[in-house]
C-alpha cells in the first residue's frame, strides 16, 4: 500500500518502521505510567526500557537475518535497514524477554513484577507494529476477495490479516491495562500474555502466506514453531508463580462434565458477569452524556417541579 511516506532528503522514511517507532514510544510510556504507579524509580525504568527494547531491536534484526540468509550476502545489506528492511517479531520478543530478565537481576530488580509492565506495552508496540505490516507489506495475507485489498509486494488482493491481528492486541492491551493496575499474582499477567501471543500468532499464519525457512534440506515454516514455544513458556510460568497444578486444572475439568453443581456455578457466574457489564456499560454510557452535555454547555430541564 504504502510502504514508503516520504523522503528526508535522500533518506526514504518507511511507514513499518515509522509506526513501529510510535508504537516502542507508546508502549515505553505506557510501562513508565505503570511503573510510576507502583513507584519505581523513574531513572531506573526507563533505563529499563531503552536497554530492553534496543536489545530486542538487534535480536530482532540477527533472527530475521538468519532465518533469511541468501538475501543477506553483505554485511551492508544487514546494516542498512532502511533499504533492506525485515525484522522477526519472535526474535525482538524473545530478545526483549532475556534481556528485560538480566538487567532485572543485574539490578536486584523483581522480573515477574516488570514482566507484568512489560508485555502491557507490548501489547500496544505490537498494535502499531502491525498497522505498519499492513502499510510495508511484512505478514501478508493470503489471496482472497473477500476483504482483500493490495498489499505491497503481493500480487492481487489480499486478506488484511494485519488488521486482524492489531484489533486482537489492542483489545487485549486495554484488559491487561486493567488487569495490571490492580491486585495480581506477580508473574501471571506474563505468562498469560505469551500464551495470548502464542495462541493469537498460531490461530493467524494459517490466514497469512507461508514462508518456509531452509533447515537442513528440510523446508520449515518456524512461524509455527515460535508461537507454540511461546505457550509452553507461558504454562510453565503460569504454574510457577500461580502454585497451581497442571494436573489439578485437568481433573477440575474433567469434574465439570460430571459435576451438576460445577455446571449451575458456572451458569450463575455467566449470569453475574453479563449483569456487572451490562451495570458498566449504562454508567459509562451515563457519565459520557454528561460530558458530552457539559462540554455543549447543555442543561437538562427539569421535568418534575
Amino acid at each position: 500500500m504504502y510502504p514508503v511516506l516520504f523522503n528526508i532528503g535522500s533518506f526514504p522514511v518507511s511507514s513499518f518502521g515509522l509506526l513501529l517507532a510510535l508504537g516502542i514510544f507508546f508502549g515505553g510510556f505506557t510501562i513508565w505510567r505503570i511503573g510510576r504507579g507502583y513507584e519505581f524509580n523513574a531513572e531506573k525504568l526507563l533505563d529499563l526500557i531503552f536497554l530492553t527494547a534496543g536489545f530486542g531491536l538487534i535480536t530482532s534484526r540477527l533472527v530475521f537475518v538468519l532465518l533469511n540468509l541468501p538475501i543477506f550476502d553483505s554485511i551492508q545489506k544487514i546494516l542498512f535497514l532502511n533499504r533492506y528492511p525485515g525484522l522477526s517479531f519472535w526474535g525482538g520478543l524473545y530478545g526483549g524477554i532475556l534481556a528485560l530478565y538480566w538487567l532485572c537481576k543485574r539490578n536486584k530488580l523483581n522480573f515477574y513484577q516488570i514482566g507484568d509492565f512489560a508485555i502491557v506495552g507490548f501489547f500496544l508496540t505490537a498494535f502499531f507494529a502491525e498497522i505498519g505490516c499492513l502499510l510495508g507489506g511484512c505478514s501478508i495475507g493470503i489471496p482472497g476477495d473477500f476483504l482483500g485489498i493490495e498489499q505491497a509486494g503481493a500480487i492481487g488482493k489480499r486478506f488484511p490479516i494485519q488488521i486482524a491481528e492489531a484489533l486482537i492486541f489492542l483489545f487485549f492491551f486495554l484488559k491487561f491495562w486493567k488487569s495490571v493496575l490492580r491486585f495480581h499474582v506477580e508473574g501471571s499477567l506474563l505468562a498469560k500474555g505469551l500464551m495470548v501471543l502464542g495462541f493469537v500468532k498460531l490461530f493467524t499464519e494459517f490466514f497469512k502466506t507461508p514462508q518456509p525457512t531452509k533447515v537442513f534440506n528440510f523446508e520449515i515454516n518456524l512461524n509455527y514453531i515460535f508461537p507454540v514455544v511461546a505457550i509452553l513458556i507461558g504454562l510453565k510460568l503460569y504454574y510457577k508463580v500461580s502454585k497451581k497444578t497442571f494436573r489439578d486444572d485437568l481433573a477440575g475439568f474433567f469434574r465439570f462434565f460430571i459435576s451438576s453443581k460445577a455446571q449451575g456455578q458456572l451458569l450463575v457466574n455467566i449470569r453475574k458477569g453479563c449483569y456487572n457489564h451490562w451495570v458498566n456499560l449504562r454508567i459509562s454510557l451515563n457519565r459520557g452524556k454528561k460530558r458530552l452535555f457539559k462540554l455543549l454547555n447543555i442543561r437538562p430541564n427539569p421535568e418534575n417541579f
